[in-house]
C-alpha cells in the first residue's frame, strides 16, 4: 500500500524540508513492514513536493507511523501537507 502526501514548501525552504523528510524516513525504515520511500519536488511547480511511502499493509503503515519517535519526526513534515486523501491500495506493481 502507498501513503502519498503532497506538500507546499517555499522554494527557499526546499533543502530544510528534504532534511526533515530524510530524518522521518530514516525512522520509518526501521519499522516492520516498511518497503521504501521516495520524495522530491514537482518539476513544473518547484514549491510542490511529494512524499510516497510504501508499506506491506495498512496495519504496518499505521503501526509504523504511530510510533512516538516517527510521529514526532513526521510532524515537521506533515505541517506542510495538502489536505487530501493519502492512502492508496496498490493494484498494479512492477
Amino acid at each position: 500500500m502507498l501513503v502519498v502526501t503532497r506538500h507546499r514548501v517555499p522554494v527557499e525552504s526546499g533543502e530544510s524540508f528534504a532534511a526533515a523528510v530524510a530524518a522521518a524516513v530514516e525512522l520509518l525504515a526501521a519499522r516492520p513492514g516498511f518497503l521504501g520511500a521516495d520524495a522530491g519536488p514537482n518539476l513544473d511547480e518547484p514549491d510542490l513536493w511529494t512524499l510516497v511511502v510504501r508499506w506491506e499493509s495498512v496495519g504496518a503503515a499505521r503501526r509504523g507511523m504511530s510510533a512516538a519517535d516517527a510521529r514526532a519526526a513526521l510532524m515537521a513534515v506533515l505541517v506542510s501537507a495538502v489536505d487530501e486523501p493519502t492512502t492508496y491500495d496498490v493494484r498494479v506493481s512492477r
